[in-house]
């Protein structure tokens, strides 16, 4: 086996395994117990993108003078993190709300009636959003790759860049050159 593990570094350029291995101590073997301790949510886009959109969906609510339930997929030990979120869905007395630079941040969001957990398979509007984060991510790929995208994937980019540029909900967490190549593919093809 170790003779595989060398071999197999050396063709993929990598550091001896056993070299690697030996450099590991007690300290270092915490510091991984540490951090695989911590609640999934922490470690996954999830967590740490769910606030900022939460914060998109709240003024565009508030905007748009409408109220929503939430439906989310039901996913494995992330219940911490729901419960968080929860805690932000209560009446507001209007001194909640704070700029920061060029955007409003909400405190609590009054706008949604609550967040509920569902099986995908039977709520085709979960299904709908899963296909549509999957749609975007093999374009986002596509994009970070430079492969061209077929006209039916331009046509709906295109769609979905006049929905972001009226609404400007959907992009929290997108970094500004993903945004870019993307309305670049959107507005003048590949």
């Amino acid at each position: 086996m170790a003779d595989r593990l060398r071999e197999r570094s050396a063709a993929l350029g990598a550091t001896d395994a056993a070299a690697v291995l030996a450099d590991v101590t007690a300290k270092g073997i915490a510091d991984i117990q540490r951090e695989f301790a911590v609640d999934v949510w922490l470690r996954t886009t999830t967590g740490h993108t769910l606030f900022a959109l939460l914060q998109r969906l709240e003024g565009f609510l508030r905007l748009n003078a409408l109220d929503v339930e939430i439906v989310h997929d039901e996913l494995v030990r992330f219940d911490a993190l729901f419960e968080t979120m929860r805690g932000y869905f209560r009446d507001a007395d209007g001194t909640g709300v704070y700029q920061v630079e060029d955007s409003l941040m909400y405190l609590a969001m009054p706008t949604v009636t609550g967040l509920r957990m569902a099986d995908s398979a039977n709520e085709p509007l979960v299904q709908a959003a899963d296909l549509l984060a999957g749609f975007l991510r093999s374009v986002f790929t596509k994009l970070k790759l430079g492969e061209p995208l077929n006209p039916d994937a331009q046509a709906v980019i295109h769609d979905l860049a006049m929905i972001h540029d009226k609404w400007y909900t959907w992009d929290a967490n997108i970094p500004e050159a993903t945004w870019s190549a993307l309305a670049q593919v959107a507005f003048r093809g590949n």
